[in-house]
């Protein structure tokens, strides 16, 4: 299907989003799409968008309530293809207002058990065998709740994938396996066009992520902008960990000599998520023998387990485990090692707001960390809150622990 939006002169446009035309738009979530072709269309290939009330001459029939349709699961969405759309092959992220208008979620789609219940529990929202190249922003947009994509097959389009985080309330996961990314340049000796400095990245997100048997390629280096096969999502200010990069990742060129496995990520967009974002890497990512942790190298985080790699920008690799705390009270952290030296959260050595996200290293013989607040009868077990990178893992506190 090809899509064309009218003049607005000889050919009025009917609906709002005539200005923009998709090859397949969406408003009812419950429709199947099964080996659908949405090729060159002047919007998108295939655009979900969730109205706030039903629309149409007789809206009652749809089955809808106010609220629903961003609660409603999809229906089957298997075996499609989408190529060289003006702007994406595959976008979950708008909403329509009463008059029409598509807007950005922002708080994505978050489909549950019931859909007139917004605290009902989460429910998968499953793709699968998807097919995009060419598309001129991104081959596939999700912003959603619980996550899988499968089979999908990616390539030259400046963003492969980006899975960015639904509902910020509430724990879930989300994930890729068995998966194509490939990007913009086969060889590095390809010539380039010298006024596009976009960015150019096969999988971005914000998490929590786990990838399992997936192939990238075609991220070689660049002079004109900046390029990797792996990004972490800027602007963002919430704080997620549990991203896991496990078995079956794999590249088609070596890391720094032919291209960067890691995107280098632009931290004029940093916010407070971004500074403590990680991924634990069964070792295929960083090229390791080991497990190991990817995250922000600020001295606070890295030990001498820790190495940088200048074309990965602000991260480190460290052969450690870690957890994320917050604090709901300002306090003073401090790390100290076993050779006494001593490392503070705040780089003046201040205390930090209540509820800072950090990550702080899982070693009890060589580390530990000094909390100090300013008042005598803070409980500090009730204010702890510890996240590790492996959802199994406990770690125990002293219920009558008091600083």
């Amino acid at each position: 299907m090809l899509a064309r939006k009218p003049d607005g002169k000889l050919q009025p446009r009917l609906i709002p989003s005539d200005k923009d035309p998709n090859a397949f738009h969406i408003t009812h979530p419950k429709n199947s799409l099964e080996g659908n072709v949405a090729v060159a269309s002047e919007g998108r290939g295939f655009h979900f968008v969730f109205p706030v009330e039903p629309h149409g001459d007789k809206p009652y029939l749809n089955g809808l309530k106010p609220g629903d349709a961003s609660r409603t699961a999809l229906g089957l969405f298997e075996r499609n293809t989408a190529h060289h759309n003006r702007e994406y092959g595959l976008r979950i992220d708008d909403y329509m207002d009463k008059d029409g208008n598509v807007k950005e979620m922002m708080s994505g789609y978050n489909p549950r058990t019931d859909s007139t219940n917004s605290t009902s529990p989460l429910v998968l929202t499953q793709l699968t065998c998807f097919t995009g190249y060419g598309n001129g922003i991104t081959n596939a947009h999700v912003r959603a709740g619980e996550l899988s994509l499968s089979q999908f097959r990616v390539a030259k389009s400046k963003s492969g994938i980006v899975m960015l985080r639904g509902v910020r309330t509430e724990r879930y996961e989300q994930k890729i396996e068995d998966s194509v990314i490939l990007g913009e340049r086969e060889d590095a000796t390809v010539d380039e066009d010298d006024s596009d400095t976009e960015r150019r990245v096969g999988l971005l997100f914000t998490g929590p992520v786990t990838l399992k048997n997936i192939y990238f390629d075609d991220f070689y280096k660049s002079n004109v902008y900046n390029s990797g096969a792996i990004g972490f999502a800027g602007k963002n200010s919430e704080a997620v960990t549990q991203n896991r990069m496990e078995e079956g990742i794999s590249f088609g060129f070596s890391d720094p000599e032919q291209g960067n496995r890691m995107l280098k990520p632009d931290t004029d967009n940093d916010r407070g998520g971004n500074d403590v974002e990680s991924f634990r890497d069964n070792g295929q990512v960083t090229h390791s023998s080991s497990p190991t942790t990817v995250l922000r190298s600020t001295s606070f985080h890295v030990t001498d387990q820790c190495y940088t790699r200048e074309n990965w920008g602000p991260y480190a690799i460290c052969n450690e485990d870690y957890a994320m705390m917050g604090i709901s009270n300002i306090v003073n952290v401090k790390r100290v090692s076993h050779t006494d030296t001593v490392v503070t959260l705040d780089s003046e050595g201040d205390p930090v707001p209540k509820n800072t996200p950090f990550n702080v290293v899982l070693n009890r013989f060589h580390y530990h960390y000094v909390f100090s607040f300013g008042k005598d009868d803070f409980d500090f077990s009730r204010a702890l809150k510890l996240r590790t990178s492996d959802k199994k893992q406990v770690i125990y506190f002293d219920q009558n622990l008091k600083l």
